[in-house]
C-alpha cells in the first residue's frame, strides 16, 4: 500500500469512530427527556451522573435572584425533596407550584446544581373539552 493511501485509510478511519462516538454520545443524552424527582432519588447511579429532573417548584425555600444570580428552590416529586440551585436567568414562567425541568449534576452535598432551567407550560395552555355551549 503506498504512504498517502495509507494515510487516507487512518484519516478515514479516524473519522469514522469520531463519527460513531457523537452519535452514540447523542442517543444516550437523548435517551430519556427527563426522570422524574423520587426516581432520581432513588436510585444511586442516577446521582453520579448528569441529568435532566423533572418537579414542581415548592413555595417554600423559594429565593430567585435577579439579573443572573444564585435561585435557590426545592423541586418536589410524589415524596422526594430536591435541593437545587441555579447560577443564572431563570425563565418568565418560573414560580412556586409550577413545573420544571432541571439539567445539571447533584454534588458532594446532596444539592442539584442546575445548569439549566426549563419551565412546562402552565396549566391554562392544556387541551380541555370545551364547556356545554362553548365552541371548540
Amino acid at each position: 500500500m503506498s504512504r498517502p493511501h495509507a494515510k487516507l485509510v487512518i484519516a478515514g478511519s479516524i473519522l469514522t469512530v469520531a463519527v460513531a462516538y457523537l452519535a452514540y454520545a447523542g442517543v444516550q443524552a437523548g435517551r430519556s427527556y427527563y426522570l422524574e424527582v423520587d426516581k432520581f432519588l432513588g436510585d444511586p447511579q442516577l446521582r453520579q451522573s448528569r441529568a435532566r429532573v423533572h418537579g414542581i417548584i415548592a413555595r417554600e425555600d423559594l429565593i430567585v435572584a435577579g439579573a443572573g444570580g444564585r435561585t435557590s428552590f426545592l423541586l418536589l416529586g410524589e415524596t422526594g425533596r430536591l435541593p437545587v440551585v441555579f447560577d443564572g436567568v431563570v425563565p418568565d414562567l418560573f414560580q412556586a407550584a409550577r413545573r420544571v425541568v432541571v439539567e445539571g449534576r447533584l454534588n458532594a452535598d446532596g444539592v442539584f446544581v442546575a445548569d439549566q432551567v426549563l419551565a412546562k407550560c402552565a396549566s391554562k395552555y392544556d387541551r380541555r373539552e370545551p364547556a356545554a355551549g362553548e365552541q371548540p
